[in-house]
């Protein structure tokens, strides 16, 4: 893998000519995916302003946009004197986590928490025509199921050599099949009911997002095969339903806010706070960011 994918930079000082006092060995190393934007962008800021010191791996698609992301984040004092590198990762790309996986165990050996945060969901692109349903439901599918499954397989080597191993996923609130059984999916009680005959009307996406949202509820299968597959590793598991926030997902962050979503941050502190411990009691389960424990 060449330099061109990876941003490395020894920890010597920061920005505000503080001098780094932890070794990299006593460093946590987080790994983030889809992390120039949103939630992801959102818990690097949340890692680097904690006290506890992190080398944050912030990963995306494009080099160039995670390091214009992540660069006003580095010009901020971190209190625990963390440091962050960015790599490039397509996490729809074998390829690109192969290399990245390699590059990372050739620098540090180890990894101690991967938070597959990356995904999206393509129901408005079968709704305006763009794509057919089938290409909008495989693309969906291939985001949020697929790539995460490959993204675990790959660095859980990595994982394994960690004193404190975490694995996270970004689910969603409206992948509960219960909920969805007993018509309580947020969102539901404002959606209209469908009238007898065909074809049905199609609502809106931010209330119907189906692929979106059985993308997700597969994601939870997924997460509980991997709570099974390491539970004598000690590896703590977690798929964290955030809420509705203001992210790029939906549409317009602003027009989102307005309508009553939460800033990222909310969603960047609650994988945090999973990493640092503050909800180990509730690792292995789909829980949402109130405190809750999520219905499958």
């Amino acid at each position: 893998m060449s330099d061109s994918y990876w941003t490395p930079r020894q920890p010597q000082a920061n920005t505000r000519g503080r001098q780094l006092s932890a070794t990299m060995d006593t460093k946590t190393i987080v790994l983030v995916t889809g992390a120039n934007s949103g939630i992801g962008l959102a818990s690097i800021r949340s890692f680097w302003e904690s006290p506890k010191t992190y080398h944050i791996l912030a990963a995306g698609r494009t080099l160039q946009k995670i390091q214009d992301a992540v660069a006003p984040i580095r010009d901020s004092p971190s209190p625990g004197h963390s440091t962050i590198d960015e790599i490039e990762i397509d996490i729809s790309d074998d390829v690109s986590i192969t290399n990245a996986a390699s590059l990372i165990q050739g620098k540090f050996g180890r990894l101690d928490t991967l938070v597959n945060n990356a995904g999206g969901g393509n129901d408005t692109d079968y709704q305006n025509g763009t794509m057919s349903q089938r290409e909008a439901w495989n693309r969906t599918m291939d985001l949020n199921v697929t790539s995460p499954q490959v993204m675990t397989t790959e660095f859980a080597p990595l994982l394994l050599k960690s004193a404190d191993p975490r694995l996270l996923y970004i689910t969603s609130g409206m992948s509960s099949l219960q909920e969805e059984h007993t018509r309580t999916t947020p969102g539901e009680a404002r959606a209209p009911k469908y009238p007898a005959g065909w074809p049905k009307a199609e609502r809106t996406a931010a209330t119907n997002a189906y692929a979106y949202r059985v993308s997700k509820t597969a994601l939870n299968m997924m997460f509980l095969h991997w709570v099974r597959l390491f539970e004598a590793d000690g590896v703590k598991c977690f798929a964290l339903s955030p809420g509705f926030l203001a992210t790029n997902l939906a549409g317009d962050p602003e027009l989102m806010k307005k309508a009553g979503a939460g800033d990222p941050s909310l969603g960047g502190d609650f994988i945090r706070d999973c990493v640092e411990g503050k909800r180990d009691e509730h690792a292995g389960r789909v829980i949402r960011r109130d405190g809750s424990i999520q219905d499958w």
